[in-house]
């Protein structure tokens, strides 16, 4: 088990469509905490109503930008945390690699990466 940070700012939508994949698509239960940079469009309300599914919030009244992140990162009881921004929406069973390498202790740190759409990929440059 570890715990999942995300932060948002007034992104009801892309927090919902988050944090209900980590809670529908996650093998294992993962604890999420969700850090609200001062959101004034219903997303703290959002949180508060998951309370029965191990979903904590931590309001900041005004932005404090990325550094709000540390809030979580404080608040978090596991071993290991993953950050995730709320705009990421995880396949299913993303986190039984992550589990995987973690538990073998076979490195410090795991990175997962997701899919992007792109419509105009004109201004995409590698490297």
């Amino acid at each position: 088990m570890f715990t999942c940070v995300v932060l948002t700012l007034n992104r009801i939508n892309a927090l919902q469509q988050c944090v209900y994949a980590l809670i529908n698509r996650s093998r294992y239960e993962n604890r999420i905490i969700v850090v609200d940079n001062g959101s004034t469009d219903g997303s703290q309300e959002f949180v508060k109503g998951l309370k029965d599914m191990d979903v904590d919030l931590i309001q900041s009244d005004n932005s404090m930008g990325v550094i709000a992140r540390n809030l979580g990162f404080e608040k978090a009881t596991t071993q290991f945390i993953a950050q995730i921004d709320d705009d990421v929406v995880v396949q299913k069973n993303w986190d039984i690699p992550v589990h995987h390498f973690l538990a073998h202790g076979e490195c410090e740190a795991v990175g997962v990466q997701g899919s992007f759409v792109c419509k105009d990929w004109s201004n995409f440059n590698e490297g």
